[in-house]
């Protein structure tokens, strides 16, 4: 092909800019028998351009001549005109500069933000922009960018230009304004005096933080009030004659005075200041806190008051002891916990009063007190872990310090400190609790690996005979019995990984209303007639979108709809057998706010909206024991036959794996109330489509099976050869390597264990794909979810499914992948 850009002339004998694309035309023997001509009319191109440099006519030495960089793009982006202080700051040369893009010149943020101030230009006519400017060797210089269209003659816009001007100067000094404002700043706001600043009125504009503390008050309240507020009661004709003279100062006059100020709680003290005016109106002072100097008893008394605030705010109980160990002092910690008033307190013996018996209940001999010790004996820093009891009679676990009070080597008595660590206790049985919780977690989850194994043979070969023998055999019932025996099995296994929290879970946007919904039903055939089911769900909030649902305020979570609807089974059986003479069970959904209170008791979650599920029955109840162990695993108050102590241990498991929180709140002959919270979220609700059942069918590929488990590799077979598929076997992942190198152009299919001896499915398939890309399979594996994700099946999006699998499945998976 030619092209080439040349005038054409019309019928007219008008002339037009043309470009002519002249390509050979071929006879069937290749030779060349002609030429195709396409003509493009490129008129109004060419006018354009030419408009768009008569409108970038500038003065070339003045542009070059100027510090900024100017430049000029047309419509498509194109760099036209441009003046040497671009090739001088980007280091781009003119050739280079001629191929860049406005957006070339930027990362990150910086591109959308130039994008964005574009599309401003388009609809005002100009816009502005700061921006790091990407020069060539990598470096990002600060520029600010002002932008305007460039129009034709006839008004049409063609092009935009632009100017750039360094800002490193200007953040500079900027940064260096900061840097001085922030070091003033905090030269006032550290400054051991009072510092402050008052409008012309009097009123306060500014206090620091010595000051602030020296008043009592926030910032915010002495930002309210005007010096006169600071005064005596009884002086405030003084405060406004003050006033008036602070008023009457000139700029540059400085005022010392001394007087009496008071605090936000009433308290007068005396004080020196130093006021100066300025130009703007406003006065700055100091305040220099002089009672030391006014008065030796005032200055000993205020730091007394002070001793007393920081003992009042302590987070500990404080007490003085005397050498009988009688209390002459306490704080109000002291106070708050124990419940006795200070009168209640003083001269009561510390022992005898409330701490008399050990932490196991029995009594404590006043000889064996920590106090006693340390009164005896002068043990420093007698720590131990004790309990205190209450006015009312009832108790709290403490951390326990006696340190003996010594003048000249005498000892004057003793100081006795303690800390409520309630909250530690708790926390403390927490973690020994998930300890505990964790190793069950692990056993149950080794155990559903082999249990899967053995299943996956039981069910397959199970699932076999009931294929082949005929309905009205004897022996069907037995094989239906057989099987029926075998999925209790694998649910029980399901209910262990669930318990472990290793289950695999496949969570989407949610709706919980949708959840309760679609289980009613099943949740009715489950409770029987005699216990009527109540729903009472969270009304949907407008603006409703797509598909109907709601807005914001709906209980949109991030949840497996399977799972859930498996907890709110489990919940409705245990009310079912909770309820043996019929009742109600209620069932309802709103959104709570979860506060700090609540997080901090309960360990879980962070503050905000979350979605509530409330399961309330009327049957009999739970003592306090029974609540503390009903998510143990195992644990059960039914019959022996009756349950296998994982219903609500697999409930807990579910709502734990989707970031939840269950409580239980119960009493004898009053029911009891289960509720789980899960955290909203904002997302639009996938609509599901309805799972369609084929009968499977075989095929005629060929098929290599790698699994160690010599029952579940023949099951595996046994199917696929029943079904028409040709088998080749391995034991372990090399020999899947090894199996198929020797049959690299038969096999068609994997069907692999994810973890095998010497190398794992995912390593066998790695090996596999690099001679032959185009390879499908299938992963399998009875491993729990954390040992599936540690090989990174999920993460690629690769085929699995988890054991046991029913030959009906197996074959189903197998087609949909190979004819994917």
């Amino acid at each position: 092909p030619v092209e080439v850009e040349t005038e054409g002339i019309r019928d007219d004998g008008s002339r037009f800019a043309a470009r002519i694309y002249a390509y050979p035309n071929f006879d069937l023997d290749g030779n060349v028998i002609g030429f195709i001509e396409v003509v493009e009319d490129i008129t109004e191109r060419k006018q354009a351009e030419e408009a768009l440099k008569e409108a970038m006519a500038f003065n070339e030495s003045t542009l070059n001549a100027i510090d900024d960089i100017f430049y000029t793009f047309d419509l498509s982006g194109k760099m036209l005109i441009w003046n040497k202080a671009v090739s001088r700051v980007t280091g781009y040369s003119d050739t280079e500069l001629s191929s860049k893009k406005p957006t070339d010149f930027f990362l990150g943020e910086d591109v959308q933000h130039i994008s964005e101030s574009i599309e401003r230009m388009w609809k005002e006519g100009s816009s502005k922009a700061e921006a790091n400017l990407v020069l060539k060797d990598g470096r990002q210089v600060s520029y600010e960018f002002t932008g305007s269209i460039l129009k034709d003659s006839k008004g049409n816009i063609i092009g935009f230009s632009g100017i750039g001007r360094d800002l490193t100067e200007r953040k500079r000094v900027e940064e260096m304004l900061q840097k001085s404002e922030l070091k003033y700043r905090q030269l006032i706001e550290q400054a051991p005096d009072t510092i402050f600043v008052v409008d012309g009125e009097g009123n306060l504009l500014h206090v620091n933080l010595a000051g602030q503390k020296m008043l009592g008050y926030s910032e915010d309240e002495l930002c309210k009030m005007t010096t006169v507020d600071t005064y005596p009661l009884d002086e405030m004709a003084a405060a406004h004659r003050r006033v008036m003279e602070m008023r009457a100062m000139r700029a540059g006059e400085i005022m010392h005075f001394e007087r009496q100020m008071r605090r936000k709680n009433g308290t007068l003290f005396p004080v020196e200041i130093s006021v100066g005016a300025l130009k703007d109106g406003t006065t700055h002072g100091i305040i220099r806190d002089i009672t030391d100097r006014k008065q030796a008893e005032e200055s000993l008394r205020q730091l007394t008051h002070q001793h007393q605030l920081i003992l009042n705010a302590a987070g500990e109980g404080i007490v003085g002891l005397d050498l009988e160990g009688k209390i002459t002092f306490a704080n109000p910690f002291v106070i708050g916990t124990t419940g006795y008033s200070v009168d209640e307190l003083i001269g009561q013996n510390l022992h005898k009063l409330v701490h008399y018996k050990k932490p196991d209940g029995t009594p404590y001999p006043y000889e064996e007190c920590p106090s006693y010790e340390t009164l005896k004996n002068s043990i420093p820093n007698n720590i131990r872990d004790e309990i205190f009891f209450k006015k009312d009679g009832t108790s709290f676990p403490v951390r326990y310090t006696s340190t003996p009070i010594i003048e000249e080597g005498i000892i004057k008595g003793a100081v006795v400190t303690f800390r409520d660590i309630t909250e530690r206790k708790r926390l403390e049985e927490q973690f020994l609790q998930a300890q505990k919780m964790e190793a069950v977690g692990h056993l149950a989850g080794g155990v559903a690996h082999d249990f899967n194994n053995i299943l996956t043979a039981i069910i397959g070969y199970g699932n076999l005979l009931q294929m082949k023998i005929k309905e009205d055999d004897p022996l069907k019932a037995y094989v239906n019995q057989i099987l029926l025996s075998s999925e209790k099995a694998a649910n029980l296994t399901s209910g262990l990984l669930a318990f472990s929290r290793k289950q695999i879970i496949n969570p989407k946007p949610v709706n919980l209303n949708d959840i309760v919904k679609n289980v009613e039903k099943l949740l009715l055939r489950l409770i029987g007639e005699d216990i009527e089911l109540k729903t009472i769900l969270n009304p949907p909030t407008p603006p409703f979108g797509k598909g109907g649902q709601g807005g914001i305020g709906d209980l949109v979570v991030m949840a497996d709809s399977g799972q859930i609807e498996q907890v709110l089974m489990n919940l409705a059986t245990n009310a079912r057998d909770a309820m043996p003479e019929g009742g109600t069970l209620t069932i309802s959904t709103e959104i709570v706010e979860l506060d700090r209170e609540y997080i901090r008791t309960s360990g879980y979650g962070k503050p905000g909206k979350h979605a509530l599920i409330s399961v309330t029955d009327t049957g009999k109840g739970m003592d306090e024991k029974t609540k503390e162990l009903i998510f143990e695993p195992f644990f059960t108050t039914k019959e022996r036959e009756r349950g296998t102590g994982l219903g609500l241990a697999v409930v807990y498991g579910i709502v734990k794996q989707h970031n939840g929180n269950i409580d239980v709140y119960s009493e004898l002959d009053k029911g009891t109330t289960f509720r789980i919270y899960l955290p909203i979220i904002e997302a639009e609700i996938e609509e599901t489509k309805p799972k369609v059942i084929t009968t499977p069918i075989g095929g005629k590929e060929t098929v290599l099976i790698a699994e160690d488990n010599i029952d579940v590799r023949n099951y595996t077979k046994t199917v696929l050869e029943d079904f028409g598929y040709k088998v080749i076997e391995a034991v372990n992942g090399e020999d899947a390597i090894n199996k198929f190198m020797e049959n690299k152009d038969i096999i068609e299919f994997l069907v692999l264990d994810v973890i095998m001896p010497k190398k794992n499915g995912k390593e066998v398939y790695d090996a596999i794909k690099k001679v032959r890309p185009d390879i499908k399979a299938l992963f399998m594996s009875g491993y729990a979810e954390d040992i599936i994700h540690g090989k990174g099946i999920l993460e690629e999006g690769l085929n699995f499914v988890l054991k046991p699998i029913s030959p009906q499945e197996l074959l189903k998976l197998i087609r949909e992948i190979l004819e994917t």
